[in-house]
């Protein structure tokens, strides 16, 4: 039977890696720590890995598969967050995409003003930052809330 991690065993197991501690999780997840212990006994023992070397510190320390775990999990959380903000778009009625065109030889101060002032009320659900470049138009940032596209010319 292949492995089936659930969502709250990932979160958890997130929570141990940025707090550094087993007892640190359980804090920012505000449980028991014996639920944070259960949680990642039952998540390595369902993937058949140790996820911590818990004999060289005091402090748990990622093993090489814990590592490769983790960005795995990291990557599927940020799609659950991705997720959520676009249900969340979509229940507030705002339309699925935004595409702005704009002249290389606008002023730059320009547009990054009107960007700015465009991303303001959506900023608590930008879920996703890509940045690119494109010929004269210098550095320009791609932010994506759900399906929303805010492009933002952030200077040269």
């Amino acid at each position: 039977m292949q492995p089936n991690p659930t969502l709250d065993q990932l979160q958890v197991f997130l929570a141990v890696t940025e707090s550094g501690s087993f007892s640190g999780a359980p804090r920012a997840l505000n449980r028991a720590q014996s639920v944070v212990s259960y949680a990642i006994a039952n998540l390595e023992d369902q993937l058949g890995l140790a996820l911590f070397d818990r004999t060289v510190t005091k402090r748990p320390q990622l093993t090489p598969a814990g590592k490769t775990v983790l960005e795995d999990a990291r990557r599927l959380l940020g799609d659950l967050d991705l997720m959520r903000a676009r249900v969340r778009s979509l229940n507030e009625g705002l339309e699925g995409e935004l595409s702005v065109a704009i002249s290389s030889i606008m002023p730059s101060g320009i547009v990054v003003e009107a960007a700015a002032r465009l991303s303001q009320p959506f900023s608590d659900r930008i879920a996703e930052r890509d940045g690119w470049h494109a010929g004269d138009c210098g550095r320009c940032g791609h932010f994506r809330e759900g399906r929303d596209r805010l492009w933002r010319l952030a200077g040269g």
